[in-house]
């Protein structure tokens, strides 16, 4: 998954507390045998009731209820490996400074204690190891933060290591194509980095062998999931690429490849796609955006599997509702309108659009399956070995 979403975490949370308030008791009965009773019992709700007890637990279900009612696009955490490729885009008017400053603001405001930029809640090597090159290129750049560059710098070379001990199915969709592209970028700026270190080989090859699967004019003609990784992409034809442009100005609604395209075509779509976003996200970008039915599938997910879905009926219709409307015989995608379309969010879709009654085919899942297994995106060669699948 390539996001946390608020209104996830924020589900979780009021399902902890709902949990604590109504936990069971064990008593012990004849026999032996122990059975579990509630110390009390929850009543039903209707669409404008709250639970009983605390001003708290109130505040709980209108803020998720607020949530789920305003998910608009959706939101989600912002990624320093994309704010940077944002920094890295040159003014229109003079390209000797950002275009967009508030990115690299960001930028030297969210480096961790260790030196490194990434998630700081979870450690994965791929993650810090990309985002902290990343953010070490921008202020290197525009010649800003030489401690915080240095302080990255060192946490790369005491950590490149552990790429080759990481698990290969941890790696991020795209690494192998991203990081590459990315080290050539530091190198061209003199950047002091560990080109050759023996952790970096596998990558390498595992790039060798993507590129040589990537039909470089199927890529110019039809909208596949590569749309998301350009900036890592050789061999471009930037004029050719922007008849593959997403209706909203993006490139399959990555912020990193849309900076890429910018950089390389000036394209007036590509620039207010960016800028409404860097607005939003107050200089910082996510990884994707919009998450519009991502965002709703999971999150209504979130509440039947934590056992409080009865609390938010009318707020998981709208959701669904929504879905419903953007669903496609050939399946939907994380975001609406989308040209490229993935099993995860089609699965998960189709599972809950048919528990709650909508009329939507199984037929879809022809389009992701060949030989009897399953991909990630249709006429795909990724093979998907995730839950989602077993719809």
């Amino acid at each position: 998954c390539f996001c946390s979403l608020k209104s996830c975490l924020m589900i979780e949370r009021f399902s902890t507390y709902y949990c604590s308030r109504y936990r069971l008791q064990t008593n012990l009965v004849r026999n032996d045998i122990q059975i579990l009773e509630r110390t009390e019992e929850p009543c039903e709700l209707d669409d404008y009731c709250v639970i009983p007890g605390t001003e708290f637990e109130h505040a709980l279900v209108d803020q998720v209820r607020m949530m789920l009612g305003s998910m608009s696009d959706g939101e989600i955490n912002v990624s320093a490996y994309d704010t940077a490729w944002v920094a890295l885009v040159p003014s229109l008017d003079d390209s000797d400074s950002p275009q967009f400053p508030t990115t690299l603001r960001w930028i030297l405001d969210n480096q961790l204690p260790d030196g490194s930029w990434g998630d700081a809640a979870l450690f994965s090597a791929y993650d810090r190891v990309i985002n902290t090159l990343a953010c070490v290129v921008v202020p290197t750049k525009w010649s800003l933060g030489a401690h915080k560059c240095r302080r990255g710098l060192s946490f790369l070379e005491e950590n490149m290591w552990r790429l080759a001990e990481e698990d290969l199915e941890s790696m991020p969709i795209g690494f192998e194509i991203a990081f590459p592209s990315l080290m050539e970028v530091a190198k061209s700026l003199g950047i002091g980095f560990p080109y050759d270190h023996h952790a970096l080989q596998r990558i390498y090859a595992n790039r060798e062998v993507k590129l040589k699967r990537i039909p470089m004019e199927m890529m110019h003609r039809i909208p596949t999931s590569i749309l998301h990784s350009l900036e890592g992409m050789p061999g471009v034809d930037w004029q050719k690429i922007l008849r593959l442009q997403s209706s909203d100005g993006s490139f399959l609604y990555s912020p990193s490849a849309t900076a890429c395209a910018l950089m390389q075509t000036g394209d007036a779509k590509c620039f207010a796609y960016i800028d409404r976003i860097v607005k939003k996200f107050n200089g910082g970008v996510p990884n994707v955006y919009p998450v519009d039915l991502f965002e709703r599938i999971w999150a209504v997910d979130r509440l039947e599997r934590l056992g409080i879905s009865r609390y938010f009926k009318q707020e998981i219709k709208q959701c669904l509702d929504y879905v419903h409307r953007h669903w496609t015989d050939e399946g939907i995608g994380w975001a609406r309108n989308s040209t490229v379309i993935d099993v995860d969010d089609t699965s998960m879709a189709f599972r809950l659009l048919r528990l709650h009654g909508y009329d939507v085919s199984p037929s879809v899942f022809e389009k992701f399956e060949k030989d009897g297994e399953f991909f990630c995106f249709a006429g795909g060669n990724q093979r998907k070995q995730s839950l989602g699948c077993t719809t």
